[in-house]
């Protein structure tokens, strides 16, 4: 699930690739993420980008400072990394991002042992 895809869509008629946060209201949150996650019910979030980030805790600290902990989105715990897309432009992103996986990862394996293997039995059929 990731609000920014739904962001990306929205804005595609205008030709911009991701909505900046000025255009943002504060009650512009796309109700089919929300009933996305609601009917999945995720045991982790993963907020990519500034602006995911920023709606999903509503706030407006920066996605620098948002990462590297875990928070608390309705019950669902959600941590943060940088937009796929800031990683192509800024090479330097690219090992902060990779850390914050393997900040994920980890937390999984403590949280839900075994998460790995029943994924790929629950993929092969």
């Amino acid at each position: 699930i990731s609000w920014t895809s739904c962001w990306t869509a929205s804005a595609s008629s205008t030709g911009r690739r991701i909505m900046t946060a000025p255009r943002l209201s504060t009650n512009s949150k796309p109700i089919f993420l929300e009933a996305q996650i609601h009917v999945l019910k995720p045991k982790v979030l993963l907020a990519m980008g500034n602006i995911a980030t920023k709606k999903l805790l509503n706030t407006a600290e920066g996605i620098s400072r948002l990462r590297g902990r875990f928070y608390d989105y309705r019950g669902i715990p959600l941590t943060a990394t940088y937009h796929p897309s800031a990683l192509l432009h800024n090479e330097g992103l690219k090992r902060p991002a990779w850390e914050d996986l393997k900040f994920l990862r980890a937390w999984l394996e403590e949280k839900h042992p075994g998460y790995e293997a029943a994924f790929m039995a629950e993929r092969q059929g």
